[in-house]
């Protein structure tokens, strides 16, 4: 053996400073249980083969023979056998090119910029039935994907895929320097699906709050729906929703969730309020149309004919299920436009003499609100007798107008008490005709 070795380092000896140098690497033959590897007689060998004289390609390809012994024990220490250990070797190789003799840690710096495992932003993609994805791998100079249906091309970058299903895709890259790089990305595919849902009649409520009642439209019997969060979206200067406890409280009453359902508050904010609905039962899913709950509202009085309250309905375990829910309009207590928001802050209560006055037919009150809440303006005539009833709804803190038609009621004098909170006043009419 040591008669080899001499033979092959004088064999070898004139290609140290020749320009095959650096694609050259000798390893000294491997005798049973014994694996050496001498740095001083290690040169480059990459792809030049057939370029070799006779005697130098006989030299290395028993040279290649000798490590065979060497690669099958380090692919046993491995943990059995890798297909891609040989080429993961290959492309390790490539990096030690150009790196001094004993400097591992320039080499690793090296391979681990040549040999990347993963070309493409992540193992694994999520998407929706029907959707697209663009794929990508590491910029190289030959790609090649598998033959999977539905992709753009098979020789670029980023090809384009239209998976219909669960699907792994592998690339093979070659870089520049003849390093080549392999690996797979699972696309994986939800189902779609659709679904309606939305706002029913409006109901007004003796308090003047309003009853909007949520319905589903379609039978989700084949989805396994336990779980769902509903969001509504709405003006809180026309809207909100009444105390919580009772919000929650009355919110599956008459719903066909009432018995195996319950309802918890995720979120609320001015404008928003978000609802999580779950399965009490584990058996329990939505099954049928009908009632999924009734939501209060308190609405305030407010400019205009209504205010809109839009709906939006998520099922965290089917996210590519597209839901439609229609929103629901809220009228306003106002009727026939009689009520202007003058000024959105206030100091504290106050009701001023109606204007003009005496009057002939129309008039109008201003009063402030230091603080949200209801509002009571009571029009009577000199015996006591209640006549009309110009407001009586919630409102936000402000500065308020609100006029009054006093059509059919003979000339005389009158009374106009407002009440609001703790504060009650009263300022007399006359009506001239």
């Amino acid at each position: 053996m040591e008669g080899l070795r001499s033979f092959l380092g004088e064999v070898l000896r004139p290609l140290r400073h020749s320009p095959l140098e650096e694609h050259l690497t000798v390893y000294a033959p491997v005798l049973p249980n014994q694996q050496m590897h001498r740095p001083a007689d290690t040169h480059r060998f990459r792809h030049a083969m057939m370029r070799f004289p006779p005697v130098h390609a006989f030299a290395a390809i028993v040279l290649i023979a000798g490590t065979s012994r060497a690669c099958a024990q380090a692919r046993g220490q491995a943990g059995g056998s890798d297909p891609r250990l040989p080429m993961r070797a290959h492309v390790e190789d490539a990096a030690r090119m150009g790196t001094p003799p004993g400097d591992t840690a320039a080499a690793q710096s090296r391979t681990q910029q040549l040999f990347r495992r993963t070309p493409f932003n992540n193992d694994t993609l999520t998407i929706c039935e029907g959707d697209s994805v663009h794929l990508t791998a590491r910029p190289a100079s030959i790609y090649h994907w598998d033959l999977v249906p539905g992709l753009s091309c098979y020789d670029c970058q980023t090809p384009i895929a239209r998976p219909i299903a669960t699907t792994t895709y592998h690339v093979t890259v070659q870089s520049a320097l003849g390093g080549v790089f392999m690996d797979s990305l699972v696309v994986i595919v939800l189902p779609g699906g659709t679904l309606r849902a939305g706002a029913g009649p409006v109901r007004e409520m003796e308090d003047h709050g309003v009853a909007v009642p949520i319905l589903l439209r379609d039978e989700p019997a084949e989805l396994g729906i336990n779980a769902f969060t509903l969001t509504a979206t709405y003006d809180s200067n026309a809207v909100a929703p009444v105390d919580t406890s009772i919000l929650l409280g009355q919110a599956l009453t008459g719903s066909m969730l009432a018995e195996d359902w319950r309802v918890t508050l995720l979120h609320q904010e001015p404008g928003l309020l978000a609802l999580q609905f779950e399965a009490v039962a584990p058996d329990a899913y939505l099954l049928n149309q009908g009632t999924l709950a009734t939501l209060r509202f308190t609405r305030f009085l407010t400019e205009g004919t209504g205010s809109g309250i839009s709906f939006s309905m998520q099922v965290p375990a089917r996210p590519c299920l597209a839901i439609t829910a229609a929103g629901a309009t809220v009228p306003s207590p106002d009727e026939g436009g009689r009520y202007h928001l003058l000024a959105s802050d206030a100091k504290a209560f106050a009701f001023d003499q109606n204007h003009p006055n005496p009057f002939n037919g129309t008039t109008e009150f201003d009063f402030s609100l230091p603080e949200a809440g209801r509002a009571t303006l009571i029009i009577s005539d000199m015996m006591g007798r209640t006549v009309a009833v110009p407001m009586d709804a919630e409102l936000r803190a402000g500065r308020h107008r609100i006029a009054w038609d006093a059509a059919g009621l003979p000339a005389g004098a009158y009374l106009a008490r407002f009440q609001s909170g703790g504060f009650n006043t009263a300022r007399p009419l006359i009506l001239a005709r």
